[in-house]
């Protein structure tokens, strides 16, 4: 068993596979309370708590052999959006420590190069390139807004297992598959895989 994780605060995509084949997936979500007047310290607390709790109840439940995962780079649009990033991967690695499990991670770059074949893929292309390779439907549907031509635009929704994702959410699954693929490729090619039992596992 193996969990492949997109760390972020605010989105924390993963999905969970078997023999090579995806179980399940899912996106771990915290908010900001509305209107909050609180100190940002005490904010970002709160959700590096329910982060880690959801992801401790995820390996307790799925008892994964291995981890795998994008780490973040520094490309994050804000310093807000680096620190968020940054809290989630390192909760990730305090936890896989905590249940000794071995971790891999790649680059945002390697993943996107190796999945889709283009280090520069859009957020679409690989939630596109996810569906098209396990035959997940994409289905599209309008929604009213006014700044759009015609007061409608045009929402893609995914079907991972059947479940039915809006692009925002569905892009943190797609990332944490590109991981797993990205992961699974360099382990059996025995390049940059630092798990000594990764290659059983992924067997």
């Amino acid at each position: 068993m193996i969990i492949s994780v997109d760390p972020g605060l605010a989105n924390y995509g993963f999905s969970c596979w078997h023999k090579g084949e995806p179980i399940e997936v899912g996106v771990i979500k915290t908010k900001k309370p509305k209107n909050y007047r609180g100190k940002i310290s005490e904010d970002l607390g709160r959700r590096c708590k329910e982060v880690s709790s959801a992801l401790h109840e995820l390996i307790i439940k799925i008892k994964p052999d291995l981890v795998v995962g994008e780490m973040p780079g520094f490309g994050a649009k804000s310093s807000s959006a680096a620190v968020a990033m940054t809290m989630a991967s390192s909760i990730t690695i305090t936890l896989c420590n905590i249940h000794n499990l071995e971790t891999i991670w790649h680059t945002p770059r390697e993943i996107k190069e190796y999945f889709t074949g283009n280090p520069h893929a859009s957020k679409q292309e690989m939630m596109i390139a996810a569906c098209k390779h396990y035959g997940w439907s994409i289905t599209y549907k309008q929604v009213k807004d006014k700044k759009a031509s015609g007061g409608y635009r045009t929402d893609s929704i995914y079907w991972p297992l059947s479940k039915a994702m809006p692009g925002g959410k569905f892009e943190h699954v797609a990332d944490s598959i590109g991981a797993y693929h990205t992961a699974r490729h360099y382990c059996q090619q025995e390049k940059s895989c630092n798990a000594t039992n990764a290659k059983k596992t992924y067997s």
